[in-house]
């Protein structure tokens, strides 16, 4: 996890450069807000897509893609008979509140 976060620290500052480098007059602060108006951007365009994108894939064949029952280890034995069902509830779940 400190690793990308370092990584992300290393990306921010590598586009204020960009931004600085390509606007020399341009405080940092100005270039911070700028980079930070291109996230903001980015995740403006993405997020719409990604959920369109989410909402078109059933509980079951999402879990199945993305192994999310073999990383549920904390599950009680009682529930482990009906992993799948209850799989598909955690999925269905979490896709109403999104």
């Amino acid at each position: 996890m400190q690793g990308s976060c370092m990584s992300e620290h290393e990306n921010k500052r590598e586009e204020i450069q960009r931004i600085k480098a390509s606007n020399p007059d341009i405080s940092h602060m100005e270039a911070f807000s700028s980079a930070a108006k291109n996230c903001i951007t980015l995740v403006d365009y993405y997020a719409p897509l990604f959920f369109l994108e989410i909402s078109t894939i059933q509980p079951e064949e999402f879990y199945l893609k993305v192994n999310l029952c073999q990383l549920i280890t904390y599950i009680p034995l009682q529930v482990q008979e009906d992993t799948s069902g209850f799989c598909e509830d955690i999925v269905s779940t979490l896709l109403a509140k999104f």
